[in-house]
C-alpha cells in the first residue's frame, strides 16, 4: 500500500506539523457494491475560509470487499469540521495506489494550486462557478462561431454532395467501360484465334492450290497444244508441242514403283501425294486423250518424214541443206517415232 502520508508531504499539501491516520473496514459505508466505476469527489468540501485556524486534518482510508477504496480528509476548523473523500474502484491496491500518485501528481503540478493547498486560501465553490462560467462563455462563444460558419458548412455540404454524386457517376461509368474492355478483350480474343485458324486454313488451301496447279499442268492437255499437234505446220513449235505431249504421257503412266525408285530420271513427275496419277480420276480420263494425241503425233512426224525423203530422191536436189534444216533440226521427232512407234 502507498504511503499517502508522504505522498502529501512531499507534495506539500499536510503541513510538517499534520498527522492523520489510516483505517480500514470490512465494507465500504457498510454496503457492498458491485460497481467498479471511479466516483472521485463524491462528497464536496465546504468553502475554505482565510480567517479560520487550520488544525491537523484527519485522513481515513476505508476498502470495500470489491476492493474500492475510499480516502477521507477530515479538517478541524475552530471546533467546526469539513470532509472530503474521494471513492475509486481498483483492480488491485498496487493499480490503485499507482494511479492515485499519477492523478496527484498531475493535479498538484500547478505551483499556483499547490500554494493555495498549502495555505488553505482556496475557495472551491467560487473556482468551480469560475470554471462554470467560462464554460458557458466558451459554449456560447462556439454556437456563436457555428451559426456563423453554418452557411458557409451547408454550401461545402451541397458541393461534397455533388462531388459525390459525380464520382457516383463516374464509377458508374468506369464499370461500364470495364465491362466493355471485358467484353472487347473477349471479342479481340476469339477474332486472334479465328485469324490463326483462318491463317492455318489458307496455308492448306495455298499449299493444295500449289500441288493441284502442277497436277494439272502436267495432266491437262490445253487447246492450243492440240490444235497445233492436229493441224498445225510441223515446225518449232509443233517440236515443242509434241515435247510437252510426251512429258504428259509419262506422267500419266507412271507406276507406284516408279514413284518409289529414287533414280527416277525426272523427279519433278513424282506425285506429291504418293498416288500414281493413272489411279486418279483425272488421270484415268486424261490417259485416253493423251494416248489419242500422241497416235495423231506420231501419225503426222512419219508423214512429215516420208515426205522429206521424197524430196531427197529427186535430182537435183541440194542434200546438204534438207540434211541440216529439215531432218538434223527436228532429231527429237525422229527419237519420238522411235519411241511411240517402233515399227
Amino acid at each position: 500500500m502507498v504511503n499517502l502520508e508522504s505522498v502529501f508531504r512531499r507534495k506539500k499539501i499536510l503541513p510538517p506539523c499534520t498527522s492523520w491516520s489510516v483505517g480500514r473496514t470490512d465494507g465500504y459505508s457498510g454496503q457492498k457494491s458491485n460497481d467498479r466505476k471511479t466516483n472521485l469527489g463524491s462528497e464536496a468540501p465546504p468553502p475554505a475560509r482565510s480567517d479560520l485556524r487550520c488544525c491537523p486534518p484527519k485522513v481515513t482510508t476505508q476498502f470495500s470487499p470489491q476492493r474500492a477504496v475510499r480516502i477521507t480528509f477530515q479538517i478541524f476548523t475552530m471546533g467546526k469540521s469539513a470532509t472530503i473523500g474521494y471513492a475509486a474502484s481498483a483492480l488491485s491496491e498496487q493499480d490503485e495506489s499507482e494511479r492515485l500518485s499519477a492523478d496527484l501528481a498531475l493535479f498538484l503540478s500547478d505551483p499556483n494550486l499547490q500554494s493555495a493547498l498549502a495555505d488553505g486560501s482556496l475557495d472551491l465553490s467560487s473556482y468551480s462557478s469560475t470554471i462554470n462560467s467560462e464554460l458557458a462563455t466558451l459554449e456560447r462563444e462556439c454556437i456563436a462561431l457555428h451559426r456563423r460558419a453554418a452557411p458557409d458548412i451547408r454550401v461545402l455540404r451541397e458541393e461534397m454532395d455533388a462531388c459525390d454524386s459525380i464520382l457516383a457517376g463516374l464509377h458508374e461509368m468506369l464499370l461500364g467501360f470495364q465491362a466493355d474492355l471485358s467484353g472487347l478483350s473477349g471479342d479481340i480474343r476469339q477474332l486472334q484465334d479465328q485469324s490463326r485458324s483462318l491463317a492455318v486454313q489458307v496455308d492448306n488451301r495455298r499449299d493444295a492450290e500449289e500441288g493441284l496447279r502442277l497436277f494439272l499442268e502436267r495432266i491437262v492437255v490445253p487447246p492450243n497444244l492440240a490444235h497445233v499437234i492436229c493441224r498445225g505446220e510441223v515446225d518449232e513449235i509443233f517440236l515443242e508441242c509434241v515435247k510437252d505431249l510426251e512429258e504428259k504421257f509419262a506422267y500419266v503412266q507412271m507406276t507406284e514403283n516408279n514413284l518409289n525408285d529414287p533414280d527416277c530420271s525426272d523427279p519433278g513427275l513424282i506425285s506429291s501425294s504418293g498416288i500414281p496419277p493413272a489411279s486418279t480420276v483425272a488421270g484415268k480420263e486424261m490417259v485416253g486423250h493423251i494416248s489419242k494425241l500422241r497416235l495423231q503425233a506420231v501419225d503426222r512426224t512419219r508423214a512429215y518424214f516420208l515426205k522429206v525423203m521424197k524430196q531427197l530422191r529427186r535430182p537435183k536436189t541440194h542434200v546438204r541443206m534438207i540434211q541440216s534444216h529439215a531432218l538434223l533440226k527436228y532429231e527429237y521427232l525422229v527419237d519420238f517415232l522411235l519411241v511411240a512407234s517402233p515399227r
